[in-house]
């Protein structure tokens, strides 16, 4: 569907970029929730497939590994709603105030909140959040791989994107994936 939809907005009139947008945002969260039940070996029995898949389709087209995702989100588990839970932290901040998250919100708060997806601020977060699961990933006994040769699948993987991209004479398609 993301692919589909990424074709589409090269030859399709702007008016309908909106709305494929919108349909590669949906799947691409499909997508994230995929990586979140690979994370917990649903994907597949054996965990070496289960991380091979996951990291193919969901978590590379996103820059991540499973195993980067998963260390997070033990943590998570292991220190749930505590100064500990990384994901608490990430949400409400240091100083533990979820101003942000409490609904029904102000309008006021709630404009702040859309003015700043609008001009990219969640976009620099999402950078720093990118950045604190590899942190964590290296820190943590479960950020093993399960497959053989992470590192030449993760070279493989996005050669084949720049190639792609470069032979599609179309490299700015990147920004919609």
């Amino acid at each position: 569907g993301i692919i589909c939809c990424i074709t589409a907005l090269a030859f399709c009139p702007w008016y309908l970029h909106p709305v494929l947008l919108l349909l590669i945002a949906a799947r691409q969260h499909a997508l994230l929730v995929l990586m979140h039940d690979a994370s917990h070996f649903l994907i597949c029995r054996s965990k070496a497939s289960n991380d091979l898949i996951s990291d193919l389709f969901c978590s590379f087209p996103f820059g991540l590994a499973t195993r980067s995702y998963r260390a997070n989100h033990i943590s998570h588990h292991e220190h749930l709603n505590t100064g500990d839970d990384p994901d608490l932290v990430r949400t409400v901040g240091p100083s533990g105030h979820p101003e942000e998250w409490l609904f029904p919100m102000p309008h006021r708060r709630l404009f702040r909140f859309f003015a700043r997806d609008l001009f990219g601020r969640s976009f620099v977060d999402l950078v720093k959040v990118l950045g604190d699961l590899r942190r964590i990933s290296r820190a943590s006994k479960q950020s093993r791989c399960h497959y053989r040769y992470p590192m030449l699948v993760t070279a493989t993987y996005f050669s084949a994107v720049a190639g792609l991209l470069y032979f599609s004479h179309k490299p700015w398609l990147l920004l919609y994936a």
